[in-house]
């Protein structure tokens, strides 16, 4: 059966205009089928934010076309682009962006809330998801008491709440020791895949590729290498 493209890049340039401009994305395509999980390698700036970036409407590439679920994100203007990130991506910072002032349920209803949601049916499906996500004792907390990994777990949960079709994933595991990053990158594989999200993870850590169904390595704004994998089970 033909696999559909998730997130597609044809010949993507991405420059920052500056005294010496910086050439962030250099000649990029690449093609995530749906429903994969995906990671993509590279060092500290290789472009990997740029990447994400580029691919969740929230950057213009300076050439070549973006295409995400099927849409012609270098097409849309900023009203539309708006509408579709709202409706089709959900992302998973590095640093959380949690709001400190709110619980950690409130931090997932929000999601919801913001897009029209009642705030009963807002809090209901945040309450499942946090359950499913090993924090149902948690749910009132703030973020200030929370561990790094309960606050990603959060952020995870944030980002899959309006059930996307994309989810972006900043260096997930970036703030994190080794076994929670591992905790979280399974649910966030595993929870994702439920719900039928493509997932597009960026990390320069080489241990996520585990997990992943395609893998591509980016080097100084450019694919150096890209394979499909069969995933863990």
């Amino acid at each position: 059966m033909k696999m559909t493209s998730a997130l597609r890049f044809e010949a993507v340039h991405k420059v920052y205009q500056g005294a010496v401009p910086v050439h962030a994305l250099s000649g990029v395509s690449l093609n995530v089928e749906s429903g994969a999980f995906a990671v993509i390698e590279g060092p500290s700036g290789s472009g990997k934010t740029t990447l994400l970036a580029l691919a969740g409407g929230l950057e213009r590439p300076t050439a070549g076309r973006v295409q995400a679920v099927g849409v012609e994100l270098t097409a849309l203007g900023e009203r539309r682009l708006a509408a579709f990130r709202r409706a089709e991506v959900g992302f998973v910072f590095q640093d959380f962006k949690l709001i400190d002032v709110l619980t950690a349920l409130e931090n997932v209803a929000i999601a919801l809330q913001i897009r029209g949601q009642r705030r009963s049916v807002a809090r209901a499906k945040s309450l499942e998801l946090l359950a499913r996500l090993g924090l149902a004792g948690r749910t009132s907390a703030r973020p200030a008491t929370l561990s790094g990994g309960e606050k990603q777990r959060v952020a995870i949960a944030r980002a899959l709440v309006t059930e996307p079709a994309l989810v972006l994933a900043d260096e997930p595991t970036a703030n994190l020791d080794w076994a929670t990053g591992e905790q979280v990158v399974e649910l966030l594989r595993v929870v994702a895949g439920e719900r039928g999200a493509t997932v597009v993870v960026v990390s320069h850590d080489p241990r996520l590729a585990r997990y992943a169904d395609q893998v591509m390595q980016l080097v100084d704004g450019r694919i150096v290498a890209a394979h499909a994998k069969e995933a863990v089970a």
